[in-house]
């Protein structure tokens, strides 16, 4: 206990002469030296959640951009493609939950007798597809349910799940049986967001994505 304490005493000692020459870190390690941030009023909330909203343009762009990877996926464009059943766009862009210059777009494809063993194969279909008859449509990388993508410099997520089997159990991410299907859920969140969610939740969600004011 004793060796922990002087070991603290001297990552302490090194941090408080480290920040002393970054003014960074010296504001991330010891908070009291961060500026004061405005009262939560009821007025300060309000201009926080309209400086944070994307303009009509920035909707429009991201709209088209997520459509152009859309088009293709519902086209079936290349040979050996998953029979699609269909494509929803998800996620804040979607919910209209987004923040200006901090959002992407959701892309969740179902795959009809949906397998997760052929993740991968969906993968190669979908960079084929996207990348052949896409032409802004740039790849970035795998994720672990689908790919990522860039249409210029937005980017946009593609996800592949199915329809849960009936005897699929709760749906969870740290469960292996049954995380592929996470995105299916998409539909029922953003029907509920847009359709059931007031001007309260919405601006709690914009709140809670955008950066401090």
């Amino acid at each position: 206990l004793e060796g922990a304490r002087t070991s603290l005493k001297d990552v302490r000692s090194e941090l408080e002469s480290l920040r002393k020459d970054n003014n960074m870190l010296r504001q991330l390690l010891f908070p009291q030296f961060l500026a004061p941030l405005p009262p939560l009023t009821e007025q300060n909330i309000e201009e926080w959640c309209c400086s944070a909203k994307a303009s009509e343009d920035e909707d429009r762009d991201a709209s088209r951009k997520a459509e152009v990877v859309v088009r293709v996926l519902r086209g079936n464009y290349s040979y050996g493609h998953p029979i699609v059943d269909e494509v929803v766009l998800g996620g804040s862009l979607a919910k209209k939950t987004h923040v200006k210059g901090r959002f992407d777009a959701d892309i969740v494809v179902f795959v009809r007798c949906f397998k997760p063993e052929k993740m991968e194969a969906y993968k190669r279909w979908a960079q084929r597809s996207i990348t052949g008859y896409a032409r802004e449509a740039t790849f970035v990388r795998d994720t672990p349910a689908g790919s990522a993508y860039t249409v210029g410099a937005f980017k946009c997520d593609v996800l592949f799940t199915g329809k849960p089997p009936p005897q699929c159990g709760p749906i969870c991410y740290g469960d292996v049986a049954t995380r592929f299907y996470m995105a299916s859920l998409t539909k029922n969140q953003v029907d509920y967001v847009t359709k059931h969610a007031g001007p309260v939740e919405v601006d709690v969600c914009l709140l809670y994505t955008s950066p401090s004011p």
